[in-house]
């Protein structure tokens, strides 16, 4: 009771001291202690607040970031479905405006790689049968050596079992592939008129491709007069590897 009667008593004197300014010189020393740590623990205070929000946005933006990076993809993905889409529809109004000679029925097939073969996305399941010609608009592509359910598999002209029946003008030759990367065109007479860029058509001869198709044309002629036949190098128009679709001819 009488160490209450003191602190009560304390206080007291303290609050009147401090309303008639008495402890003025006291709480200006105080302050001179206190201040210093009060700025640090709210440096250290914003400082916590600061870290947190940046993380907070440091998550939110990369989150935006991966979402955003997640819409171009999809979006980068399906204009290439549609620029794919177009380049099909294109070949196909293309190939409708084609000679009819091609065959009364054409199935568009979607490349879907080249190795020895050209491989195509249609097979048994589509009707398509070995020996059948591919082609691209009036050009020859090839025909079918190898089918599997869904799959076919094209040599072209320069495979190196491909032997095409082809004329140039009046002179009759066959198309021979070279190490499946070339081709060249010999059996051609030697008094027959063969002229660099002059056009090689296949024949049809033999049955094995339709007449009237485009097969490239003629490029370096070999002269060789003691030779039985002349010989030359094949330039084809198309480029087998950019093909994104072909079309069987039935």
């Amino acid at each position: 009771m009488r160490i209450f009667l003191i602190l009560l008593t304390l206080s007291g004197l303290i609050f009147i001291g401090d309303k008639v300014g008495v402890l003025g010189p006291v709480r200006t020393a105080a302050t001179v202690v206190t201040v210093p740590v009060q700025g640090a623990l709210y440096s250290v205070q914003q400082s916590t607040f600061d870290l947190f929000s940046f993380l907070t946005f440091w998550k939110s933006g990369e989150a935006r970031i991966k979402n955003l990076e997640l819409r171009l993809a999809e979006a980068g993905s399906q204009q290439a479905r549609a620029d794919a889409l177009a380049k099909e529809n294109a070949d196909l109004r293309a190939q409708l405006g084609a000679p009819a000679s091609l065959g009364k029925k054409l199935l568009p097939a979607p490349v879907l790689g080249q190795g020895r073969y050209l491989e195509i996305g249609v097979g048994a399941g589509d009707k398509v049968a070995v020996g059948q010609t591919v082609v691209y608009l009036n050009y020859l592509i090839g025909r079918v050596a190898k089918i599997s359910g869904r799959e076919s598999f094209v040599a072209l002209p320069t495979d190196s079992d491909s032997k095409v029946p082809v004329v140039i003008g009046t002179a009759h030759g066959l198309v021979i592939g070279q190490f499946n990367s070339s081709a060249i065109i010999t059996q051609i007479a030697q008094n027959e008129n063969l002229q660099s860029g002059d056009t090689i058509m296949t024949s049809g001869e033999g049955g094995t491709y339709r007449p009237g198709l485009i097969v490239g044309q003629v490029g370096e002629i070999k002269n060789d007069s003691t030779a039985l036949f002349k010989q030359a190098s094949v330039t084809f128009p198309l480029d087998f590897e950019r093909l994104g679709t072909v079309f069987i001819s039935y």
